[in-house]
């Protein structure tokens, strides 16, 4: 929640929206306020507060500041688009999952203007696929979904020049680089990882560097298979 409302902030700060309001109302809405002790300053009492962070205001608070960025700002914006990405490390956490989908679903029904895209890697039958989207699932009926297939030839080299630009290919060298990893995204990624930067990659090279990361592929393919559900497996 923490990170959401930083990288929320952080967009309007990008966006010329002035966020000086927000975080003085973060501060009064998201703590709980008592009395630590009275001083006395010439013979009259004064209190001194202390406060602390509720988690759950702050949850509130954080959930509902799109729709309200959009109401301040509806006059310069058409509405606020909110990416979760890596949205399957969800599942590795010991909390309600589906609770806390729920919970998204409860703020987020009555939002107008405001949209969520959640992105991830992860096969159409996992789990959490059916958690989120499935008919008795907290957003059934109310989301799309899109698989993202392999990249082409000229998406994959695209991708790496933006996400990877100390990676030097020679044309044969991403072309077995490509033929090596056939587009699949999470191949791409992971075979890319353990390429050395600032080298000349020729076809030559990359034979050799894939034979020299097979064994640490295979590794993080074994850990990403104990991973998997029985279905998943089959």
């Amino acid at each position: 929640m923490k990170l959401l409302y930083e990288s929320i902030i952080q967009s309007c700060n990008e966006s010329n929206i002035l966020t000086i309001d927000t975080k003085i109302l973060k501060y009064f809405k998201t703590r709980n306020f008592s009395i630590d002790k009275i001083a006395s300053i010439d013979k009259i009492p004064i209190p001194i507060l202390k406060s602390e962070e509720d988690y759950t205001k702050f949850t509130s608070f954080v959930m509902n500041l799109p729709q309200q960025i959009y109401e301040d700002s509806k006059e310069n914006i058409d509405g606020v688009l909110i990416f979760i990405d890596e949205f399957q490390i969800l599942k590795q956490l010991d909390e309600d999952v589906n609770g806390f989908l729920w919970y998204i679903r409860s703020v987020i029904q009555s939002q107008k203007n405001i949209g969520y895209i959640f992105s991830g890697s992860m096969s159409l039958k996992d789990e959490l696929i059916t958690d989120i989207a499935g008919q008795k699932g907290a957003f059934g009926g109310r989301i799309f979904n899109y698989e993202i297939k392999s990249f082409s030839f000229e998406t994959t080299k695209k991708y790496l020049n933006e996400k990877a630009d100390y990676i030097n290919f020679t044309e044969d060298g991403f072309e077995r680089f490509y033929k090596y990893t056939k587009g699949i995204p999470f191949y791409v990624n992971s075979f890319a990882r353990l390429l050395p930067p600032n080298e000349e990659l020729n076809e030559e090279k990359v034979i050799s560097e894939f034979k020299k990361s097979l064994p640490y592929l295979l590794i993080h393919l074994t850990n990403e298979w104990y991973k998997l559900n029985i279905k998943n497996k089959e």
